[in-house]
């Protein structure tokens, strides 16, 4: 049996950590949060996201560090229950529905990137925060200023920082409210339910019931909290890397084909969720380590993105990366199902800032949004710009 490595999450840098962690021991166990175990390889957290059956995600909130999360579905599910929920969803978010809002997602880039580049500086949450709620509301059919409401509960989050307990009570029934209101207002008024998503939702029937209210509200709360805070911590790593590696930004400038493959290898350097949570359905070993029933476990995905078995000089930012087998967006039957959407956000603010500017640095130094290993982002990026 091995010997099993402790961690504090928020201690030290984070990455270095991971690192040595995962050069001891392939999983690691912490006592924060009530106490968790951490998968840190890529063969183990890509083996355990496959391996419903031992790692449930029907157990227990989906995160570590908030363990009183409001029900969010499908992500809260296993098979066979999940499959039905997420084959109905992703009708509504595969690549060809996802290009269909391109056009509008294009015009608010230019909108807010205009008050980004006016005067020659800003701060890269000017797009970051408003641009992945705006997308949501237009993927969601709901009245553009809708975003606004995004914006302010995701502020209060960040204005959380490193405490979780805070972030917790905030977090517990953020989204509710607004949810209930949709779904009752897609019930008075419902919309086309071949391109509405709440909509077709409420109408639709699994294995031939419909699916019940309680339901239709935890599907609509992960659509609001998975919609935008993640994108938006992608979208202000992609500026990072750009600001802070000008081989990578010459490079991408001279070849802006290469815009799509750079988005992965920045995904892939700083996930915007660190891990998620698994709980045990019975004793599970890992390399040599047994893990209790019972348990809480997170798959690392920030870990496996940097095991060198899978990513040579996975400290490097190497664009031409092939291939790039990152977990950002989780594996196996939980993969994330709004990728296609924030993987167009994020190629369409680097596309406009490349394509209007000729150079681009920090003006100062970043704020990183949190220190718990919850996600990698900021909540300020000052950056200059040459027009």
């Amino acid at each position: 049996m091995q010997q099993v490595p402790t961690w504090t999450p928020g201690t030290g840098e984070p990455f270095e950590e991971y690192d040595r962690l995962r050069g001891q021991c392939p999983v690691a166990f912490s006592d924060s949060y009530g106490g968790f175990w951490s998968l840190l390889t890529h063969a183990e957290v890509s083996r355990a996201a496959r391996d419903w059956k031992t790692f449930s995600s029907g157990k227990g909130s989906p995160f570590v560090e908030f363990p009183d999360f409001a029900r969010s579905i499908p992500i809260n599910l296993d098979p066979p229950e999940h499959g039905g929920i997420r084959k109905l969803l992703s009708r509504y978010l595969v690549p060809g529905r996802i290009a269909q809002l391109e056009p509008r997602i294009r015009a608010f880039v230019t909108e807010h990137m205009d008050e980004l580049l006016d005067g020659g500086r800003g701060d890269g949450l000017v797009v970051a925060r408003p641009l992945p709620q705006r997308a949501l509301a237009a993927a969601l059919n709901m009245p553009d200023d809708a975003y606004l409401m995004f914006v302010a509960k995701m502020t209060k989050i960040a204005e959380a920082g490193d405490d979780a307990k805070a972030a917790n009570e905030l977090l517990r029934n953020l989204w509710t409210d607004e949810v209930v209101e949709l779904v009752e207002s897609r019930r008075a008024r419902p919309l086309d339910p071949d391109t509405d998503l709440m909509t077709g939702v409420i109408t639709a029937e699994i294995d031939g019931k419909p699916i019940p209210d309680a339901d239709c509200v935890a599907i609509g709360i992960q659509l609001f909290a998975a919609g935008g805070e993640t994108t938006t911590s992608g979208i202000m790593n992609s500026l990072y890397y750009v600001a802070t590696q000008p081989e990578v930004q010459r490079r991408l400038r001279a070849e802006p084909g290469l815009i799509p493959a750079a988005v992965e290898e920045f995904l892939r350097m700083r996930p915007p969720l660190h891990h998620l949570a698994r709980t045990t359905t019975g004793e599970a070993t890992v390399g040599a380590c047994p893990i209790p029933a019972g348990s809480r476990v997170a798959l690392n995905y920030a870990a496996a993105n940097r095991d060198a078995r899978v990513f040579p000089e996975p400290d490097s930012c190497d664009i031409d990366r092939t291939p790039n087998r990152h977990l950002t967006f989780g594996f196996g039957p939980h993969t994330c199902l709004g990728a296609p959407l924030a993987r167009l956000e994020i190629k369409l603010v680097l596309e406009a800032v490349l394509g209007r500017t000729t150079w681009i640095e920090l003006d100062g130094d970043p704020v990183e949004l949190i220190k718990v290993n919850l996600a990698s982002g900021f909540s300020s990026l000052p950056l200059t710009f040459t027009a």
